[in-house]
């Protein structure tokens, strides 16, 4: 008898559901039985937003969103109008989203991309082309976090930092080659017709759409922190180093590859005590992770983003890195990666910043549930 397609979908979503309902369980369960892990991966979570999440991508974001909003940088369009049609088959506006995408870290891009289509400057095909290069970890957790804090060497961060930047900029290009042959749309069609925003509008609004979006990722943080010091719990991890070593593969890449595929910061805190190769942590940034990956959906609800292509190119791209990395450490001049050794101790502390992460989220909080309560106000009125 031959099952037909609705018959196919009903048995993959009831096999999903199941899938789901069988991990709360356990994960329930374990929370339950051993309550102190669960805390230990919740506040760990916390940790890394406080440290370095908040601090890191704020500011960035801001600028990114306002950026778009607020039309700052119109005058700049056919200037870059050139350039961004010359490489990547954009409109002039799509500039100033790139070049923060590759310097503000993993959310920056897919902001500016989803600012960019409320504002009617790209359509949809373009919105999933952007996403499929537009999504980079920023230089403040590659060099610091990783190369200066973990690695103890800055000039390793530059490295993955180059060879990430080098990759998506690679991708771009292939991507814009492919739409001008495809024939694909150069601009959008009603992009002259949207209305001026005033600067203060724009200001409240970004900073509302910044401030849920800050929420949400720390929240996403939180979670995935708590479901790895579940899995943790449920002896995976000594499992896959059991395999892996039986296969004579280096259990430590395998451990930290399954967990940076979840959370890309909490793999990366098995970087110091496991000494994991550049080019394995290069392939891992270039993931991204899936928590990334749901920031980055949360993002782009409610447009045409095609979550399964981006997850093939977030593939490409990591893979781009590993094999970028491994030529990058093998051409690098010994006397520069001395030169930025020697400057370690000029590198900031990330944990100075706990005091402000905290404000910061706080404020956040406030003027989300302030802002909802005046629209909510105004609505009644009218």
């Amino acid at each position: 008898m031959k099952i037909t397609i609705k018959e196919k979908k009903y048995i993959y979503q009831l096999i999903k559901k199941i899938f789901l309902t069988v991990i709360v369980l356990m994960a329930g369960y374990t929370t339950l039985k051993c309550p102190q892990a669960a805390y230990q991966g919740v506040l760990t979570g916390i940790k890394y937003c406080i440290e370095i999440l908040v601090p890191s991508l704020f500011p960035l974001m801001f600028l990114s969103k306002f950026i778009v909003i607020s039309s700052l940088l119109d005058f700049f369009k056919k200037p870059m109008n050139l350039i961004t049609k010359l490489l990547f088959y954009l409109p002039g506006t799509a500039a100033p989203t790139i070049l923060l995408s590759l310097i503000g870290g993993y959310p920056i891009g897919a902001l500016g991309v989803k600012a960019l289509y409320d504002r009617k400057e790209i359509n949809s095909e373009q919105l999933n082309r952007m996403m499929f290069f537009n999504i980079n970890a920023g230089p403040g957790f590659i060099i610091n976090v990783i190369g200066f804090s973990l690695l103890k060497k800055p000039f390793l961060g530059v490295i993955v930092l180059v060879g990430q930047i080098f990759i998506s900029l690679f991708i771009g290009v292939i991507c814009g080659i492919y739409a001008r042959l495809t024939n694909k749309l150069m601009y959008y069609k009603v992009n002259n017709k949207r209305e001026e925003i005033l600067f203060s509008q724009a200001f409240i609004e970004t900073t509302s759409q910044i401030s849920y979006t800050l929420i949400n990722m720390c929240a996403l943080i939180i979670i995935f922190s708590y479901l790895i010091a579940i899995i943790k719990e449920w002896r995976v991890l000594e499992a896959v180093e059991f395999i892996s070593s039986h296969f004579k593969i280096e259990p430590n890449n395998i451990l930290f590859l399954l967990i940076s595929s979840l959370e890309i910061t909490c793999g990366c805190s098995l970087i110091t005590n496991k000494l994991i190769p550049l080019p394995i942590i290069a392939l891992a940034l270039g993931y991204g992770g899936i928590c990334t990956h749901f920031q980055v959906l949360d993002i782009l609800k409610n447009t045409k983003f095609n979550y399964l292509k981006f997850t093939l190119f977030r593939l490409i791209n990591g893979i781009s890195s590993l094999i970028i990395t491994h030529i990058l450490l093998k051409i690098t001049p010994t006397t520069l990666s001395t030169f930025f050794s020697n400057i370690n101790s000029s590198v900031p502390s990330l944990k100075t910043t706990i005091c402000g992460s905290i404000t910061i989220l706080i404020l956040c909080t406030y003027f989300t549930l302030i802002l909802n309560r005046y629209n909510n106000s105004n609505q009644a009125f009218k």
